[in-house]
């Protein structure tokens, strides 16, 4: 058997524990009493040893690898809502199929899912929150169900027995099918890099990168935070909950807002651009005074156009008092000449 799984790939860890389960069946099963006790170190030189591999934990989804499953139209709205029930509640594959619709709270703020003690691993009840994206894609999923699968109390109902839910397989291969539609189910040297169980490290990393404590974090995903108990209140860890880590849950939204906020830049800078062009002015001598006053209102303050008009009106009135006043006598005979004028006032900067 181990040579069999060795030949067809199969993943050095998964491999090591089936070859020890094999020694567990052979002492389970007694088939050696003929031969007298089992004996561990001949089942080691007969038995190939495989090595078990330690995997990279740091590995998870990409938003945008999320955004495609969600978008996915080949996608169903069943597979769609257990998406968004592993991004938001990290919950185990066996938790997850064993949720009812009355373990949910659509009433409350966040909306509130229960985990009851006989599903969960650690045997122990718990609660976890759903974002907005979450709900909306949960209860466009109820919707959906079937006539049959609507009397059923489960919120992932087994489709030949509504009064059962769905195996876990099932809900694996949901997971795995848009992996491998989308291209993103791929191997790492010998085993696939993202599963249903990538949600949980998620989940973890998002809220640990935004601020929210990590005995809190694991609370709320089910994992065992040794002998300290948790004793925050629902209502506290609810609020924090709600302020630091559901903005981030919200894939579709962020990538919507990216969309609007890009399409935002794009129009300020063209909006930029075309200023910058109407600014580009030629001399001012080459324009009526009129003309100036006008690209003055239009382009620049009010109260900057204003100052330039009043410096104007002043230069016009000391230019007409010079050549009235001034006369140069040159000789015996009186000439009128008009001495050059000194320019205008310096004028408020335009820039």
């Amino acid at each position: 058997m181990v040579d069999y799984m060795i030949e067809r790939g199969t993943s050095p860890t998964q491999t090591h524990h089936f070859r020890i389960y094999l020694s567990n069946f052979f002492r389970y099963t007694n088939l050696h009493k003929y031969d007298g006790p089992f004996d561990k170190e001949e089942y080691d030189q007969v038995v190939k040893k495989v090595k078990a591999t330690k995997q990279n934990k740091t590995i998870t989804f990409e938003p945008e690898q999320l955004v495609k499953m969600l978008q996915d139209p080949r996608a169903s709205a069943k597979t769609k809502a257990l998406i968004e029930l592993y991004i938001c509640a990290a919950p185990r594959e066996s938790e997850a199929i064993q949720v009812q619709l009355s373990d949910i709270n659509f009433k409350t703020n966040p909306p509130e899912i229960a985990f009851r003690a006989t599903s969960t691993k650690t045997q122990t009840e718990r609660i976890s929150f759903l974002s907005r994206e979450a709900t909306q894609f949960i209860q466009q999923y109820l919707e959906s169900r079937t006539p049959r699968a609507i009397q059923s109390p489960w919120l992932f109902p087994n489709q030949t027995d509504p009064t059962k839910h769905i195996v876990r397989a099932s809900a694996y291969r949901n997971i795995i099918n848009s992996l491998k539609r989308l291209g993103f189910r791929k191997k790492d040297v010998t085993r696939y890099t993202l599963s249903p169980h990538k949600f949980r490290t998620l989940n973890l990393s998002i809220a640990q990168s935004h601020g929210f404590p990590l005995n809190w974090a694991q609370y709320l995903v089910g994992q065992d935070t040794g002998v300290s108990d948790f004793y925050t209140a629902k209502k506290i860890l609810a609020q924090q909950w709600l302020e630091k880590v559901e903005p981030h849950l919200n894939f579709l939204g962020q990538i919507q807002t990216q969309i609007a906020t890009d399409q935002r830049i794009e129009e300020l800078e063209s909006e930029l651009a075309d200023i910058k062009k109407r600014l580009v002015i030629p001399p001012v001598a080459n324009y009526h005074p009129m003309t100036l006053q006008n690209m003055m209102e239009t382009l620049l303050d009010p109260k900057l156009a204003e100052a330039y008009v009043n410096a104007q009106a002043i230069f016009k009135r000391r230019v007409a008092t010079l050549v009235a006043s001034r006369k140069v006598s040159h000789g015996s005979q009186h000439k009128t000449i008009e001495q050059p004028v000194i320019g205008p006032p310096n004028l408020p900067s335009a820039s």
